[in-house]
């Protein structure tokens, strides 16, 4: 070995040099000889061969192949040609390496080193460096809300772009994968509240063959992953599609990602996900004051309020994100959710289609 602290170039070319919390991740998850390999792996990628990448090394072929296909299993190292296994790229920054490192199927959360190194540096260090960048953005946030499509009338035409029943119709291979959000805080004692299962990540397209040749996913077909998007609606999740990494994931407010940093620091989460093109309606004649709806709410748009000395709930309309959470729960159907007269375009759909069958 080099006797250079390898782990400490690395943290510092994702910029958190100064941070132990973040070496003691890096650590945790890849080997000193891994962690040189990752290293010298170009940037931006290209078709440097393993030979190639073995001479620049001085290290035996075998051992540089044997760290590739760890790094690539752990989800430190990708390819471009995916099967392949041709132009290699190292990690580029820590919020990649949360979402794939801790998506592996069957571990214990509970009994990993890795993942309880990443919840001591997510809550004590991460999601503050989170919370502060979604704060200064600018841009609309790429994630999205998509309805629940039970939660619009049976004669609503939804588009192709936000109709779950449509992405998994359409999509060239759906993977369903591990939670990263909720297993980093199950590592830490704080298992989701929300749902008991975690592979509930959906996939498609490249990203989910990136995430089966990893082996770290279980491909499902369209009625599978339909009837999982159906409990995570009865469980009060969000869909949030990702177009960037073309997944679904289905958050909550406690375990996510995006959201948790921002509800911790008191950003607004239209930093991290951007509305549907629908807002939830009540019919105030209906409603029956039974506030089933209102803790299913993670955006805070539903109130309480006294009429004729009757409780009823009511939505801030602006807001809604149009999820379609408060909706499944109402025993009198006095929610549902309409478009909004104001909705915003979706991704083009020759782009979309694209998108999920490349």
């Amino acid at each position: 070995m080099s006797g250079r602290d390898v782990y400490r170039l690395i943290a510092e070319a994702h910029g958190f040099g100064h941070s132990e919390r973040y070496r003691r991740v890096l650590e945790s998850a890849m080997t000193e000889v891994e962690a040189e390999v990752g290293l010298a792996l170009p940037k931006p990628p290209d078709q440097l061969t393993t030979e190639e990448l073995a001479n620049k090394l001085d290290m035996d072929l075998g051992i540089v192949e044997s760290a590739l296909a760890s790094l690539f299993h752990k989800g430190f190292a990708s390819a471009r040609e995916i099967t392949a296994r041709k132009g290699w790229r190292f990690a580029r920054n820590p919020y990649y390496l949360f979402m794939s490192s801790m998506s592996a199927l069957g571990v214990d959360p509970k009994e990993s080193k890795l993942y309880k190194a990443w919840y001591d540096f997510s809550i004590n260090e991460f999601y503050r460096h989170l919370a502060d960048n979604y704060n200064k953005v600018t841009e609309p946030p790429s994630q999205k809300v998509l309805p629940y499509y039970r939660a619009l009338p049976a004669d609503t035409e939804m588009l192709p772009q936000e109709d779950i029943r449509v992405f998994l119709k359409t999509a060239r291979r759906i993977a369903k994968a591990t939670c990263s959000c909720r297993q980093c805080f199950a590592a830490g004692g704080e298992p989701c509240k929300h749902s008991h299962d975690y592979q509930i990540c959906m996939n498609f397209g490249r990203s989910a063959e990136f995430l089966l040749e990893r082996g770290v996913a279980v491909e499902i077909t369209p009625e599978e992953a339909l009837l999982l998007f159906d409990r995570c609606e009865e469980e009060g999740l969000v869909h949030g599609w990702d177009p960037a990494v073309n997944c679904i994931c289905n958050c909550c407010s406690d375990c996510c990602f995006a959201m948790n940093p921002c509800i911790r620091y008191g950003v607004s989460l239209s930093k991290v996900i951007s509305r549907s093109r629908y807002v939830a309606c009540t019919d105030a004649d209906a409603c029956n004051g039974c506030k089933e709806c209102v803790d299913r709410c993670i955006f805070g748009a539903i109130e309480v309020r006294d009429v004729g000395g009757k409780e009823q709930t009511a939505i801030r309309e602006e807001k809604c994100f149009g999820c379609g959470a408060c909706v499944i729960p109402c025993p009198t159907k006095a929610r549902t959710l309409a478009l909004r007269p104001d909705a915003e375009p979706l991704e083009d759909y020759s782009v979309w289609l694209a998108r999920i069958q490349k």
